[in-house]
C-alpha cells in the first residue's frame, strides 16, 4: 500500500461511518472551492503492535517522519505528529494513543481484549484503515468504558481508522479566515464544537482550529442492541507564519485537547 492508497482507504472508511465529509465537500465545491486536506488523525491503544511506535514505523514506510510529541494528562493520552519528507503539501498525520494501567480494573480488562486483537491483527498499513479487528462489544461494556474515558469508548466502537480529516483554510480561495469558514459552515446546517470556544487557538500560537460535532449514527452492538453514538467529524485549520516567515506545521496541545471532545457522547454545544 503506497501513500495515495493509504489516504484513499482512510477516506473511504471515514465516509462510510460519517456523512458530513462528503456533504461538506459538496457544499465547498458548489461554492467554487477545491478542498485540500491539512491533516488526518488516528486513535490507538498503547502497549500494542499499533501503539505510537508501531504506527510510526508503518508511517515511515510511506515517507513520513515524526515532527513533535504531545501529552494530554487529563485524558490519559499521548500523541505524535508526522510530516511527509518529500512532499511538504502532503497531509500531516496526528496519532494519539490511550495509556494503559490508568483506568479501573474493569476497564483495563476490556482494553486487554482489544489489545489482544490488535496484537493479532496483520502488522501492515492497511490495518490502520479497517476499523475494529475484534468482536463488537456489548452496549453495557461500551457504557462502562465511556464512563471512564470517552476516547476508550470511541476506540472500542470504531477501531483503527481516521477519526477526522481537516480542511486547510489556507488553501481556500473564497474565505479569508477560519471565522468566515465557521459562519458559512453553520449557515449550511452543521454544528460546531464549542469546547474551549468555537475557535481553538489563534494567530499568536500559529494555529487556529474548529471542528464539527461528530455525526450521530445507529450502531449495532455485539449484544444485538442498536444505539445512536458519535462516529467521526470534520475539522478546519488555519495556519500562520512564524517569525522566520515559515508556515507553522505542528499542532497545539491546548487546541487538540478541545478537539477531542467532538466525539463525546454529550454534545459540546
Amino acid at each position: 500500500m503506497d501513500r495515495n492508497d493509504f489516504f484513499n482507504a482512510l477516506w473511504a472508511r471515514y465516509c462510510t461511518v460519517a456523512a458530513q465529509p462528503k456533504a461538506i465537500n459538496a457544499q465547498f465545491k458548489a461554492h467554487g472551492e477545491s478542498v485540500i486536506n491539512d491533516h488526518v488523525a488516528l486513535r490507538s491503544l498503547a502497549g500494542t503492535t499499533f501503539d505510537l511506535n508501531g504506527i510510526g514505523t508503518l508511517l515511515e514506510k510511506i515517507g513520513y517522519r515524526q515532527l513533535d510529541s504531545y501529552v494530554f494528562p487529563d485524558k490519559y493520552l499521548d500523541a505524535r505528529s508526522y510530516y511527509c519528507v518529500d512532499n511538504p503539501n502532503a497531509p500531516k498525520i496526528f496519532v494519539s494513543t490511550l495509556r494503559r494501567g490508568v483506568l479501573s480494573d474493569l476497564a483495563e480488562t476490556i482494553l486487554n481484549e482489544l489489545a489482544n486483537a490488535l496484537n493479532n491483527a496483520p502488522y501492515q498499513l492497511s490495518t490502520l484503515t479497517q476499523g475494529v479487528c475484534w468482536t463488537p462489544l456489548s452496549y453495557s461494556v461500551f457504557q462502562e468504558l465511556a464512563a471512564e474515558s470517552e476516547y476508550a469508548a470511541w476506540l472500542s466502537a470504531w477501531g483503527l481508522q481516521a477519526n477526522h480529516f481537516t480542511v486547510s483554510v489556507n488553501h481556500l480561495k473564497h474565505f479569508n479566515s477560519l471565522t468566515e469558514v465557521n459562519e458559512w459552515i453553520k449557515s449550511v446546517g452543521f454544528q460546531l464544537n464549542q469546547s474551549g470556544g468555537e475557535i481553538k487557538g489563534s494567530k499568536e500560537v500559529l494555529l487556529a482550529q474548529s471542528a464539527t460535532l461528530a455525526d450521530r449514527v445507529d450502531y449495532l452492538f455485539g449484544c444485538g442492541q442498536t444505539r445512536v453514538i458519535p462516529s467521526c467529524f470534520y475539522e478546519f485549520a488555519e495556519r500562520f507564519s512564524n517569525a522566520d516567515g515559515q508556515l507553522f506545521q505542528g499542532f497545539v496541545t491546548a487546541n487538540a485537547d478541545h478537539i477531542f471532545s467532538s466525539t463525546h457522547l454529550k454534545k459540546t454545544t
